[in-house]
């Protein structure tokens, strides 16, 4: 927000000495005008149309959803509380303590695929939300405007609003609709297909009520590029997942250098393993790679916490930190009993002067070659590559392995995530999301 202008002042006599400069009053406000057009939840206009969404049988999902309303904690949280009301309408547990002796979800607890801090300063991209419901348990169907046409909308609305199983949440620009701002993400609380007005439940509560507005307006809120990525926005079809809710691992990568990242994987990796001599067998390929990545790349994976008690006394975190080293416990013997772990660990061993490697590390490392996506991978020559593909398939994995198979599968959504944010590279066959 920017300062108002300086106040007038009245000029002090002659003889007294000129007081000192005050700051302009920092400007503040209470709320927004709501556009003509769009009509709020609470006025006369509102409750008509949701008194036909409910008879019409597409007002279902509005239950769950103001039974878990959230005002976003921080005015770029707008993403992060959209998919708290999501997760807590659906009753995924987090299986991580939120305050006293209370498992919740709140939206500064939704850190994953893109830092607090970074979410705080610029918001989210549509992508990154995907992944960010990805990591907390939800299955996530992903429709940018510019796949999708608006009778495809419509129905996605009459499926979600119809039900309280599938929610949806919208990523839109506000200008599209006279609101002042730009991009914003929020939840679809009720549908009329008469008159095709749809519930917008906004978790900026401090700017703007939830309100009606026109599906097809809503529909051409989604078409403008977003400036940061360069693609037009869109919705999610979101579900309660089949599997543990929260991730035991995070990828944490914030002092990586981008560019030399991908150049290792596109450039001198590539043409290291053109001579079919350095890669013999699959423990010398990984070994040639091994001693070629980024110093401490095994600490790109790390075990994430049991959180926080912001509220609680100290020693209430016992259980619950039990529990997930159990977990990790787990995940650690299905790493290491597969025959990439080895390799892997025999690897960093020979790079490392002293010439023992935590079994940590070996795990983390191991994580982090299974989890990259394809398409660093894609400029390695035919032979090693498909020996990497043997060793890193999830395919790879027996039924025991479930616990490693969804933690990879969370991890690469992750990397896809990052490696699209992150893309400045010009080679947009490999950054998938530009």
């Amino acid at each position: 927000m920017s300062p108002s202008a300086s106040l007038p002042t009245v000029a002090a006599p002659a003889a007294a000495p000129a007081p000192a400069q005050a700051a302009a009053p920092e400007k503040t406000f209470y709320r927004r005008e709501l556009p003509a057009h769009l009509a709020s939840f609470t006025s006369d206009r509102g409750r008509q149309l949701f008194r036909q969404a409910l008879l019409a049988g597409f007002a279902e999902i509005f239950f769950a959803l103001s039974g878990n309303f959230t005002m976003q904690s921080e005015p770029a949280f707008c993403g992060l509380g959209s998919l708290v009301m999501v997760l807590n309408a659906l009753s995924v547990d987090p299986g991580k303590k939120w305050k006293g002796v209370w498992r919740w979800f709140a939206d500064d607890m939704l850190e994953c695929c893109a830092p607090l801090d970074q979410i705080k300063q610029t918001g989210m991209t549509f992508d990154e939300l995907a992944c960010v419901a990805r990591c907390n348990g939800l299955d996530v169907v992903a429709k940018r405007a510019s796949s999708v046409d608006y009778d495809e909308f419509v129905r996605d609305l009459e499926l979600v609003t119809s039900s309280s199983e599938t929610h949806m949440v919208v990523s839109f620009s506000r200008k599209t609709l006279s609101q002042t701002g730009d991009g914003h993400f929020s939840p679809i609380g009720a549908f009329v297909p008469e008159s095709q007005q749809v519930l917008v439940m906004d978790t900026a509560r401090f700017k703007y009520p939830s309100y009606f507005a026109d599906a097809r307006l809503l529909f051409e809120a989604m078409k403008p590029i977003d400036p940061v990525t360069g693609l037009s926005r869109g919705y999610f079809l979101l579900r309660k997942g089949d599997s543990t809710p929260l991730s035991l691992c995070q990828i944490v990568v914030k002092d990586v250098e981008w560019r030399s990242f991908r150049s290792v994987f596109w450039d001198t990796l590539p043409r290291l393993l053109a001579d079919p001599s350095v890669h013999n067998s699959a423990e010398d390929l990984i070994r040639a790679i091994v001693s070629h990545l980024p110093a401490g790349f095994a600490d790109y994976t790390a075990f994430r916490s049991a959180g926080r008690d912001l509220a609680g006394p100290p020693g209430q975190d016992a259980a619950l930190q039990s529990q997930l080293d159990q977990e990790i416990h787990a995940l650690t013997e299905q790493v290491t009993a597969h025959p990439l772990f080895r390799m892997v660990h025999a690897a960093l061993a020979e790079n490392t002067k002293a010439g023992a490697v935590p079994l940590t590390t070996g795990v983390r490392a191991t994580i982090f070659f299974m989890s990259l996506p394809d398409a660093l991978w894609v400029d390695l020559p035919a032979a090693a590559r498909s020996t990497l593909e043997t060793l890193r398939r999830p395919q790879s994995l027996g039924a025991r392995d479930s616990l490693l198979r969804s933690e990879v599968a969370r991890l690469s959504a992750q990397w896809d995530t990052l490696l699209n944010s992150k893309c400045s590279c010009g080679r947009k066959d490999k950054c998938t999301g530009h």
